[in-house]
């Protein structure tokens, strides 16, 4: 087995699964109590198990696996985010549940990861088997590579991030949907309340989802896209998502994570759900992990500028001591990458007139 590590700690990862949703059954069920210490005593150990999982298949990753690997290295983040970030948030201070019906929100979660995150690596993995395959023949031999292999392996890279940001945002939104009808037809007290709380979280986390996949899913296909430079003749860019949008997704991730949170914990206060010094603690925790989610975004935005900026840099310097063997590899589907190739063209022009 090439990776014993990888495999080790996702066995470890599947039992404490299992352990997690036997649990939460038998909290659902009243056959032991179930409150915030028995989450942590789930999330807390699969947080640990997740970024182990993340070093392991990076570590032991390969050319003709990398992507199946970047794929499941996403589910791990994914379950970091959703365990040790969102799901302490939603219980303490928006759907303020205890007992069996924490329980029946922990199993939930991880039924929803492990449901909804293993249909999405499946699908995306035999979405992206030309990829692979167009890898694994380039490394046997780049001159079996086609021109219509070329294109067809582009125009699903070129496409991809937003397909797995939409598909992510949905897939999310439709767990808390199935969650919210649970609490509804269940809950004791507030069913409405305690339903419009859930969706409302779907709202906010899916939409997060979307930014936060959007510039991830990118670093998936970074090998792909390397040696799609290469043909860069063949497939030249396509304008998918601007610098303006990339921004306005920034800023708006912020924003309506921020939003449906707060009219949630507004909600509870007027119900007398919380007390005040609650609602101002969750308005003040809520406001700093709508800020850290920017923070993310804008942070991965930016590096996409810069990088694509130090590469033009780096080429115009050589140009400039007449070296015309510099080519850009800028795969941002946004202005850059067509500036990029602009550049490349004025390049190779120059070198041809030489």
């Amino acid at each position: 087995m090439k990776n014993k590590h990888a495999f080790v700690i996702g066995i470890a990862m599947a039992a404490y699964f299992a352990y997690g949703m036997y649990s939460a059954y038998l909290g659902m069920v009243e056959k032991i109590y179930f409150d915030l210490s028995s989450e942590f005593i789930i999330f807390i150990p699969l947080v640990a198990l997740s970024l182990l999982l993340f070093w392991a298949i990076n570590r032991g990753a390969t050319k003709a696996n990398i992507i199946t690997t970047r794929l499941i290295s996403f589910f791990s983040l994914a379950s970091i985010i959703l365990f040790w970030g969102i799901s302490p948030l939603e219980d303490v201070f928006l759907l303020n549940i205890s007992g069996k019906y924490l329980a029946i929100n922990t199993f939930f979660y991880l039924w929803q990861e492990i449901v909804f995150g293993g249909i999405t690596i499946i699908f995306f993995s035999f979405l992206l088997r030309p990829v692979t395959a167009f890898l694994r023949d380039y490394e046997a031999d780049p001159k079996n590579i086609r021109d219509n292999d070329v294109l067809k392996v582009s125009s699903i890279i070129k496409r991809f991030p937003l397909q797995t940001a939409a598909i992510a945002a949905i897939v999310s939104f439709f767990g808390y949907i199935i969650g919210a009808v649970n609490f509804y037809l269940n809950h004791v007290g507030a069913p409405g309340t305690v339903a419009v709380n859930s969706l409302l979280v779907g709202i906010a986390v899916g939409q997060m989802l979307f930014a936060v996949v959007y510039f991830f899913s990118r670093s998936i296909l970074n090998d792909a896209n390397d040696i799609l430079s290469s043909f860069s003749e063949i497939s030249p860019p396509e304008l998918i998502t601007g610098i303006s949008s990339k921004i306005f997704m920034t800023v708006l991730s912020c924003g309506m994570f921020f939003i449906p949170i707060t009219l949630g914990l507004f909600i509870n206060l007027n119900t007398e759900s919380i007390t005040i010094d609650m609602f101002i603690l969750g308005v003040i925790t809520n406001f700093i992990f709508g800020v850290g989610i920017m923070i993310l975004i804008g942070g991965m935005f930016a590096s996409e500028i810069i990088n694509s900026l130090e590469q033009l840099k780096r080429c115009m310097g050589l140009v400039r001591v007449n070296d015309l063997n510099c080519r850009l590899n800028i795969k941002t589907g946004d202005e850059m990458e067509e500036v990029g190739y602009e550049f490349n063209k004025m390049v190779a022009h120059l070198k041809n007139k030489k």
